[in-house]
């Protein structure tokens, strides 16, 4: 289904084949877009998932990156972000870059919250959202507050292309075992201690990476702060002493706002952490620039070597 009727997603890949090809799917996407924004004007929606996600952020980078993608050529299309959450991003200040900057910039989004995708007709090219929200209902005279009652319901949208983000999990190997959370939101990911990833129940195992069912951290910019955390903790337990390395929820996620333009959204557990004096909430060229020319190379010779 992906990669026809207008469907792609970036998160699509094929790793016996090594190779990524939900990147491939998404540019021919973006280029088939761009013909039908010659023509006429298309209805495009691009979703967010009601599961944690790894790179939160990459929902948004599709909608923009696509919506300027059309406009470096003085087309355009109508665009709907679908999320579940309630707000666009969870840092107060990119959040509200993404609602008085960015989206007014580009001025043909409507953003959908609360909406989670459930089904598709790729045929009929229309898809179903599952949508909750909440109603006032009688007022409680003892609390003096009116009681708010739950409501579900079934939202179809028409659409001519679609970006897909679907709901994640652990993989199979720690989610069908006994390590994974058994309950709660984060069920099927590894249960380990959001300070000192270290495994709640089986105190030899500790996580890292995006497997870890904590709070924050599914992002490699994590999973570079793990590191440390987890080796330190590690010889600590090996060694019969107490546990002191502690991991302060520190994520990075390179917002692409458009060609030319990141929002390096830098934070932990309790809000901001920008480890740059430049403002986190900012969009900034030097972002692109840094993401462009020296983030694949850090990676592999500095990050995966243990260097930094």
């Amino acid at each position: 289904m992906i990669g026809k009727n207008g469907i792609s997603s970036v998160y699509l890949n094929n790793a016996e084949a090594g190779t990524a090809k939900g990147g491939t799917l998404t540019h021919d996407w973006f280029n088939d877009l761009k013909a039908a924004a010659k023509t006429g004007k298309p209805k495009v929606i691009c979703t967010q998932p009601a599961t944690a996600i790894k790179c939160g952020g990459a929902p948004q980078k599709i909608l923009y990156l696509s919506d300027d993608y059309l406009k470096l050529d003085g087309l355009t299309a109508d665009f709907t972000f679908a999320t579940n959450g309630s707000k666009l991003f969870g840092v107060p200040s990119v959040n509200e870059t993404l609602e008085k900057v960015v989206q007014p910039r580009y001025g043909n989004i409507t953003n959908k919250f609360k909406h989670n995708l459930v089904a598709i007709d790729a045929e009929k090219k229309i898809a179903t959202f599952e949508y909750k929200y909440e109603v006032k209902g009688e007022y409680d005279e003892d609390l003096e507050e009116y009681d708010m009652i739950k409501k579900t319901e079934r939202v179809e949208m028409t659409y001519d292309f679609i970006h897909i983000v679907p709901p994640m999990a652990g993989v199979d190997a720690v989610a069908d075992s006994k390590l994974s959370w058994q309950k709660g939101s984060g069920k099927g990911w590894l249960e380990v201690d959001q300070d000192t990833l270290q495994h709640r129940r089986y105190k030899n195992v500790f996580g890292i990476g995006d497997i870890c069912g904590i709070p924050k951290g599914k992002t490699g910019g994590s999973a570079r702060h793990h590191g440390p955390i987890m080796v330190g903790n590690l010889i600590s337990q090996m060694e019969g002493k107490k546990l002191t390395e502690v991991f302060d929820g520190y994520t990075v996620c390179p917002l692409k706002t458009q060609y030319g333009k990141i929002i390096m959204a830098e934070f932990d557990y309790d809000g901001e952490a920008p480890s740059f004096p430049l403002a986190v909430g900012e969009e900034r060229w030097v972002w692109w620039a840094f993401d462009l020319y020296m983030l694949k190379s850090m990676y592999w010779y500095l990050m995966m070597r243990g260097l930094m």
